[in-house]
C-alpha cells in the first residue's frame, strides 16, 4: 500500500499514468485516506492467514472422520498449502513498496498449478470412487432402458425402471450375464477389482499430481534462466509507472493453457460427471463448488483489468486486481477445507445420540440412520456383501410405493392379520412393523468366527474405501451365528447389561401392519416388483440374494405363475436379509469403526462422564 500512496501522491505520477492509458484528466487523490486503507489491508491479510492456518489445522486433526477421509485428505492439504503460499505472494505483492516478479512467477506457475490440479484430482478420485461403488454394486448386471444398452448402467435401482414397462414386457428389466460362467469370470473380476481399486485411491492420484508439478517446476526452472523480465532481482519498484505491475509473457504460458483448460473443458465436463454422484457427506458439492467458483472469477478478472480500471483508475487505491485471485482462492479453501472441518463435528454429533453394541436393537439403529447407513454400505461394500444392502434399500424403496399406492387406492379396506413368520421365536410382525429379537454376545468368543477376519492388518476403515483390502476365511451361515446366542429370550436375565433389553425395536420397514400383505400389487407398480425379483429374488440374478429353498421357491413360482402378485411377496426375503446383514456385515462395521463386540459397563458411567478413558477405546462409546 505504501507504494499505490507513492504511485497515485501529487508528484505527478497518476498523470503518468492517465497519459499511458488516454483515459482523460486524472482523478483527484486527495480525499483518499491511504493510512486508513493500509491498516484494513494489513487486519484483512493477518486475519486470513490466521483463518486459514487455524482451519488447515482442524482439517488435518479431523482427517480421519467420514466427512473428510472420503474427499482426499493428501490432495485436500496439498491444495491448501499452494493456496496459502499464492495469497502470501499475492498479499505482500499489494501491501510491500517493492516485490521481485520472479517470486510471482514461482507462485503462480506453481501455485496456481497446484491448486487448479488438486481441484481437478479431487473431482475424479470422487467420480473413481462413485464407479468403483457401482461396479462391485452392478457386476453381472445389465440394466435396459431402451434397446440399446447405457455404458453406465445405475446402481440396480428398481424404482428407475419406466412405469410403463408392464410384467409382461421384456424390456426394462435386469438381465444377467450368460457369456462365462462364474467360475471363468472369478479371476478377471479379482483382477479387475484390484485394478479399479488402485485407479480409485488416493496415492496413486497423488502420484500423478507429484509428475505434474514437477513438470511445471522444470518449465519454471528454464523461464527463471531465459526471461528477462522476471529475473530474481532486483525487486519492482512500484514508484515507477512502467513497473506497476509484473508482466505477463510466455513464461505464464503453461499455467495459462491450464487455466483455459480447467475453465472451458474441466469444470462443463465435471460438472456433468458428477451431477449423479450422490454421497454421503457432502464430497461432491464441496468439489463441485471448488471447480464451478473458477469461471465467473476468472470473468469478473477480466472485466475488472480491461474496463473497469482502465476507465475508473481511481479503484486501484481501494482494490487491486491481486485481490480476485486471493478471493478465488478464499472461496476453494473454504469449500475444501473450512466446510468439511466444521461438517466433522455435526456429523460427529449427530451420532453421538446413537450407541453401538453387536445386537439387533444397535442394528436397526443403523438401519434408520442414513448417515451410518452409509457408513455401513460402504464397508458392505468393500466386503463383497452390498447386494444385501441394495436389496434392503430397494425393498424400503418398493414398500413405500406401495403404501403410497395403497393410501390412494379407492377400495381401500382395513388392514389385514399379518402372517406369522417361520421364525417365530425370533421375527414377529405387530402393529409396530417387523420385530426382531435383539441378540447379544457376552465376550469377543461368542460371536462367529468370520468377526476374527477383521483382525487382519490389511482391514482398514471404512472411510478409506480405496484402500480396503478384506482377505480372510469364509464366513459362516447365519445358522452358525444363531446357534451361538447367549439369550435367546428378550428381556431374559443375564450379567450381561446388554441382554436386558426390553422392548424389540422395529426396522424402518413398518408397511406390514398399514397394508394387507395379500393385497394386489397395482399395475403401475407391476414392472418394479418384475425388476426386484429378475435383480434380487430370481435363479442366477445379477444380486441374487442368499435365501432359503422355501423363501426362495415361493417367490420363483409365484412369477412364473405370471399371475396375481401379492404386495408381502418379498417379506419373508427381507427378514433373511437382515439377519444376513446382521450376522456377516455388522460385526464387520463395528470393527470398522475400532469398536469391540462388548457393550459398555454401566457400572464405569462415571469414568465415561468425567472423560477417564484409560487404554483402547471400548465398545458401546458414543460414535
Amino acid at each position: 500500500m505504501m507504494a499505490l500512496r507513492r504511485l497515485l501522491s501529487h508528484n505527478g505520477t497518476h498523470v503518468g499514468i492517465h497519459r499511458r492509458l488516454e483515459i482523460g484528466p486524472p482523478p483527484d487523490y486527495s480525499v483518499v485516506d491511504f493510512g486508513l486503507i493500509e491498516r484494513i489491508y494489513g487486519t484483512f491479510l493477518a486475519v486470513l492467514a490466521v483463518w486459514w492456518l487455524a482451519s488447515l489445522g482442524l482439517y488435518i486433526r479431523r482427517r480421519h472422520t467420514p466427512c473428510i477421509a472420503e474427499g482426499g485428505v493428501y490432495l485436500t492439504v496439498v491444495g491448501a498449502i499452494s493456496g496459502f503460499l499464492v495469497c502470501a505472494d499475492m498479499g505482500l505483492h499489494v501491501v510491500l513498496k517493492r516485490w521481485p516478479c520472479s517470486a510471482t512467477m514461482w507462485t503462480i506457475n506453481l501455485g496456481v498449478s497446484t491448486t487448479i490440479l488438486t481441484i481437478f484430482f479431487r473431482g475424479v478420485l470422487v467420480f473413481r470412487k462413485y464407479n468403483l461403488c457401482h461396479w462391485k454394486a452392478s457386476f453381472f448386471t445389465t440394466l435396459f432402458t431402451d434397446p440399446i444398452p447405457r455404458d453406465r448402467p445405475p446402481v440396480s435401482s428398481a424404482s428407475s425402471i419406466s412405469a410403463t414397462s408392464v410384467a409382461t414386457s421384456t424390456e426394462g428389466l435386469v438381465r444377467p450375464r450368460t457369456s462365462l460362467g462364474q467360475q471363468d469370470q472369478q479371476p478377471a473380476a479379482v483382477t479387475s477389482m484390484r485394478r479399479r481399486q488402485t485407479e480409485a485411491s488416493e496415492p496413486h492420484l497423488t502420484s500423478h499430481l507429484a509428475v505434474w508439478v514437477t513438470l511445471f517446476a522444470i518449465w519454471t526452472i528454464i523461464a527463471q534462466v531465459l526471461t528477462r523480465q522476471n529475473r530474481l532481482w532486483p525487486a519492482v519498484d512500484y514508484s515507477d509507472t512502467s513497473n506497476m505491475r509484473c508482466a505477463l509473457g510466455w513464461e505464464y504460458a503453461p499455467v495459462t493453457a491450464l487455466l483455459a483448460l480447467y475453465l472451458f473443458v474441466g469444470c462443463p465436463l465435471a460438472s456433468m460427471k458428477l451431477r449423479d454422484v450422490n454421497d454421503a457427506y457432502g464430497i461432491r458439492t464441496a468439489v463441485w463448488t471448488g471447480i464451478a467458483a473458477g469461471i465467473p472469477g476468472f470473468l469478473f478478472y477480466i472485466l475488472w483489468v480491461f474496463y473497469v480500471e482502465r476507465k475508473w483508475p481511481a479503484v486501484l487505491v481501494v482494490f487491486p486486481d491481486q485481490l480476485w485471485t486471493i478471493l478465488a482462492q478464499v472461496a476453494n479453501h473454504a469449500t475444501a477445507v473450512f466446510v468439511p472441518a466444521v461438517r466433522s463435528f455435526t456429523e460427529e454429533n449427530r451420532r453421538r445420540s446413537v450407541t453401538l453394541c453387536l445386537n439387533m436393537e444397535s442394528f436397526q439403529k443403523v438401519l434408520n440412520n442414513p448417515v451410518l447407513f452409509a457408513e455401513f454400505k460402504q464397508v458392505a461394500i468393500a466386503d463383497f456383501n452390498v447386494d444385501n444392502a441394495l436389496f434392503y434399500e430397494e425393498y424400503t424403496s418398493l414398500q413405500d410405493a406401495v403404501l403410497a399406492a395403497y393410501t390412494n387406492s379407492p377400495n381401500t379396506t382395513a388392514p389385514a392379520t399379518a402372517t406369522p413368520s417361520p421364525r417365530s421365536c425370533s421375527i414377529s410382525e405387530t402393529p409396530n412393523g417387523i420385530e426382531l429379537e435383539p441378540i447379544s454376545y457376552n465376550k469377543p468368543s461368542d460371536i462367529a468366527p468370520w468377526v476374527e477376519e477383521s483382525r487382519d492388518p490389511n482391514f482398514t476403515l471404512p472411510s478409506r474405501p480405496s484402500t480396503v483390502a478384506i482377505f480372510g476365511p469364509r464366513r459362516r451361515s447365519v445358522a452358525d451365528a444363531w446357534s451361538k446366542r447367549k439369550e435367546p429370550v428378550i428381556g431374559s436375565s443375564s450379567n450381561s447389561p446388554s441382554t436386558t433389553i426390553q422392548e424389540p425395536p422395529s426396522t424402518i420397514c413398518n408397511h406390514t401392519s398399514q397394508v394387507p400383505r395379500d393385497w394386489i400389487v397395482p399395475p403401475h407398480l407391476l414392472a418394479r416388483f418384475q425388476s426386484f425379483h429378475d435383480t434380487f429374488t430370481s435363479r442366477n440374478a445379477p444380486l441374487e440374494v442368499n435365501l432359503p429353498s422355501s423363501v426362495a421357491d415361493v417367490i420363483r413360482q409365484a412369477f412364473m405363475k405370471r399371475g396375481s402378485i401379492h404386495v408381502g411377496i418379498f417379506d419373508e426375503a427381507a427378514k433373511e436379509v437382515v439377519w444376513s446383514m446382521f450376522g456377516n456385515t455388522f460385526p464387520a462395521y463395528l470393527k470398522a469403526r475400532e469398536e469391540g463386540p462388548k457393550c459398555t459397563d454401566p457400572d464405569r458411567w462415571w469414568k465415561r462422564f468425567w472423560g477417564w478413558r484409560p487404554g483402547r477405546r471400548r465398545a458401546g462409546v458414543d460414535v
